[in-house]
């Protein structure tokens, strides 16, 4: 199912799931605003996006959302960039009051690699959605 450009998958397992990340993620992407972004870990970073910070139970909700950060990536339109302050890591924010949606990626030499993929909720997502994110826009 597509809903504004973000497509949701419906698999039976959480190992149906992990392949589709790992065949949409294997290769680098190059963002249209010159971000190169990769996974290492595809397996281990699937598995994560799948099950959540606790890592110990697949949530099917979670999962239908695992190719998200592809569409997010492709469309620097439609989110923001920010760098955390406390570790480096940069942020790419779906900027959509409907399911705002967060990638989290590391730098790995010249490189940002996925390590996480989420829904941000609440006063969270109100925060990135006013203007006045909790981190710094991020500066080349």
């Amino acid at each position: 199912m597509t809903e504004n450009g973000l497509k949701s998958i419906f698999r039976d397992t959480e190992e149906e799931y992990i392949q589709e990340f790992c065949e949409a993620f294997k290769e680098e992407i190059q963002t249209p605003d010159g971000f190169t972004v990769f996974c290492k870990y595809l397996r281990k970073t699937a598995i994560h996006i799948c099950r959540g910070q606790d890592g110990k139970v697949f949530q099917p909700a979670r999962a239908q959302r695992i190719l998200w950060a592809k569409y997010i990536l492709m469309h620097p339109n439609e989110r923001i960039v920010l760098t955390n302050s406390t570790n480096g890591n940069l942020l790419f924010f779906l900027t959509r009051e409907h399911n705002p949606h967060l990638i989290v990626c590391n730098k790995l030499e010249e490189k940002w690699n996925i390590i996480s993929s989420h829904l941000v909720g609440g006063k969270r997502a109100k925060a990135y959605l006013s203007g006045k994110p909790p981190y710094p826009y991020y500066k080349p």
